[in-house]
């Protein structure tokens, strides 16, 4: 790398031209162009990394932040309490469903339950490009904030993009990642940055993601390498010979700053056994949705074979080839090469 370098270290990342917004169903998934042109809505990479993961502790503490706000403000338990029960009718239903989530929402902020997680997005706002040395960063978060810069300083950490949206087509997952690397030693990496509890598998489940998806253009549904958003020459080596042939698909960098701590810790995910959990979250995720042919209605088969008994029997009991004849055209709705050969078997029995 060149020594040149040191003066391109204030500049703390560049985002390159990605899309600012992308079209998303009524669950909030991504539509994205595949290949063949037809649009569908690809998997959250949230989501996906989250498929493996064993959700009943979250649920628990939902269920009782839930709870304490509907104890802490007594008119939304009236609110609630006011709601109907479904009844059938698709319209009524959903706004009753909608009416769900809103009270959901006020018990939750009732709760304060999000306030480890908006701590977290102003931690991921005030170290994105641009932003390092902000004189408005809150007391709360400033020393979080300051080590996360005092680690890229020290590690000679280049960002060379933020805020990314990415796809993977044969998986069909997309989503936005925090950062993109530059590490000595490891070339350019997906990095992600988190503030709350060290949720390693998931986060390593998603980098694993991202790590091997491409650039998408919502308007043309085009894709590109991630290696496109790397300005070589202002890293100090030949764009017609870069140093790596891709991003780093077995190690990314989980970057953890736990709020409060003024602490900053980079380690390294190991995303080629993330990705291969992330191939076995996928096919639970088609598991998931598969809900044809599972069972079947076995009412014309059931009768068919009783049928075939029935013929069996008869044949068992003939006594001549007029028998058998006359059995084989009364039958012969459900007459097959089997029920034949055991006919052929009766008439070498008479010889006997």
């Amino acid at each position: 790398m060149s020594d040149s370098l040191d003066a391109f270290w204030t500049l703390e990342g560049r985002t390159p031209d990605v899309p600012e917004s992308i079209r998303r169903d009524r669950w909030g998934r991504p539509l994205i162009i595949g290949p063949d042109g037809v649009e569908r809505a690809y998997t959250r990479m949230s989501t996906i990394a989250g498929k493996l993961d064993d959700k009943t502790g979250l649920e628990t503490w939902k269920r009782r932040q839930a709870m304490r706000g509907v104890a802490i403000v007594p008119e939304l338990a009236a609110m609630v309490a006011s709601l109907p029960e479904k009844t059938g009718n698709r319209r009524k239903d959903e706004l009753t469903s909608a009416s769900w989530r809103e009270y959901e929402g006020l018990a939750e902020e009732a709760a304060r339950s999000h306030a480890k997680a908006n701590w977290g997005t102003a931690f991921h706002g005030f170290t994105e490009p641009g932003m390092r040395g902000n004189p408005v960063v809150p007391e709360a978060i400033k020393a979080d904030v300051d080590s996360y810069w005092e680690r890229v300083d020290e590690y000679r950490v280049v960002l060379l993009a933020s805020e990314v949206f990415v796809v993977n087509h044969e998986l069909r997952i997309a989503g936005t990642f925090d950062d993109l690397y530059w590490i000595d030693g490891f070339g350019v990496v997906v990095g992600d940055k988190k503030s709350g509890k060290k949720k390693v598998k998931p986060t390593t489940i998603q980098m694993a993601g991202y790590a091997n998806c491409e650039v998408y253009d919502p308007e043309t549904g085009e894709t590109r390498p991630l290696l496109s958003l790397v300005d070589w020459a202002m890293l100090g080596f030949d764009p017609a010979n870069p140093p790596v042939p891709s991003v780093n698909k077995l190690w990314a960098f989980f970057v953890h700053a736990e709020h409060g701590t003024g602490v900053t810790t980079f380690y390294k995910a190991d995303i080629d056994k993330g990705f291969k959990a992330l191939r076995v979250a996928a096919w639970v995720r088609d598991f998931q949705s598969d809900n044809e042919g599972w069972v079947f209605d076995a009412h014309d088969e059931i009768l068919r074979g009783q049928r075939q008994r029935e013929a069996q029997e008869a044949m068992a009991r003939a006594t001549s080839v007029v028998d058998l004849s006359t059995i084989a055209d009364s039958f012969a709705d459900i007459w097959h090469d089997g029920l034949t050969a055991y006919g052929r078997e009766v008439m070498a029995s008479w010889g006997t």
